[in-house]
């Protein structure tokens, strides 16, 4: 069954986690997540707060363009915030016990799951910024969980670490859809780096939503414009990750603008050269896997943008194949 997958990777002992199936008819539908194995978006009140997408080409990195979510900031129960803090649970189902939790998802499926995860887990993280969407980019190719919030106060990890050095077990509530490569701390970010600073294993409740809306490619790009108006450098990530899912070549007259700015930008540069890669990334990668000499007549030989489209328009051997 499919959504046991996400055990292997995240899970120390799936025999001793706790697991329930239920479906949620009550909830207010304030945080909705969708997504598949790769794209994940998250929406705090009907508005998109965070995008998140894996590209892979030669490495996997991950982008994501975020708000900050503070949904427990709003007053709880004594007995639910006995239970996140301390991990007190009784016998009830977990559906029961994590209830007022619950109630903030939109309605649907989920398969809820209370166990440790491995205590190399790392998250990745936002940096301290208070208003408007941040950017962020992370290598993709390793299991993490994904930060929602970026405010840490240092007294109450401290806390957290003094409680779970004195037995107690925290828990730190972790959202998903079914299968999916991104997993998002929804609340716990103090509780989980006090955790990871113990190296102990962080005690979690995984809400993974069985059934979920899929992103588009025109959904995606909607997400990215919307969300910032210097968007640009994930844009073009987004794009280039759909080419290469569908095995767009590269229009030689956009290869050609990318040659000219490489030219004149100079070689032997690498401040330079890391710029281009941030603007064009895998179109560049493109470029130097279709013209295997490229490189060397750029970056070693320093030809000048018209001898290299000499070279282009008569080529003098089999490697020049723009």
């Amino acid at each position: 069954m499919t959504r046991f997958i996400i055990m292997k990777n995240l899970l120390i002992n799936e025999k001793e986690c706790i697991t329930e199936v239920f479906e949620l008819k009550d909830g207010s539908g304030t945080i909705k997540i969708i997504g598949d194995k790769t794209d994940s978006a998250i929406f705090l009140n009907g508005e998109m707060i965070h995008f998140t997408y894996l590209r892979e080409y030669d490495t996997i990195q991950r982008y994501q363009i975020a708000q900050n979510i503070d949904l427990l900031a709003k007053p709880i129960d004594s007995k639910l915030q006995d239970l996140l803090k301390n991990g007190n649970l009784s016998g009830d189902p977990l559906s029961i016990q994590f209830k007022e939790i619950l109630k903030f998802l939109e309605n649907g499926k989920y398969y809820l799951i209370l166990g440790c995860l491995h205590n190399e887990i790392d998250s990745v993280k936002m940096s301290e910024q208070d208003e408007g969407f941040q950017e962020i980019e992370s290598y993709g190719g390793i299991v993490e969980v994904i930060e929602t919030q970026s405010f840490k106060d240092q007294k109450l990890i401290a806390k957290y670490k003094k409680n779970i050095i004195n037995g107690m077990n925290p828990i730190v509530i972790l959202l998903m859809t079914n299968n999916s490569d991104n997993i998002f701390i929804l609340d716990g970010h103090h509780k989980y780096e006090a955790y990871v600073e113990l190296k102990k294993k962080p005690k979690c409740l995984i809400i993974n939503r069985i059934e979920s809306e899929k992103i588009d490619q025109n959904t995606g790009k909607l997400f990215l414009q919307r969300c910032n108006k210097e968007y640009w450098k994930y844009y073009n990530r987004y794009i280039e990750k759909i080419d290469t899912v569908q095995g767009v070549d590269l229009p030689r007259e956009v290869a050609i603008e990318i040659i000219q700015e490489m030219c004149l930008l100079g070689a032997n540069n690498p401040e330079k050269l890391y710029y281009l890669y941030m603007k064009y990334g895998t179109a560049i990668e493109y470029i130097f896997r279709k013209t295997p000499s490229m490189w060397t007549l750029i970056f070693q030989e320093q030809k000048s943008f018209d001898e290299v489209m000499g070279y282009l328009n008569s080529p003098k051997d089999s490697s020049i194949m723009l």
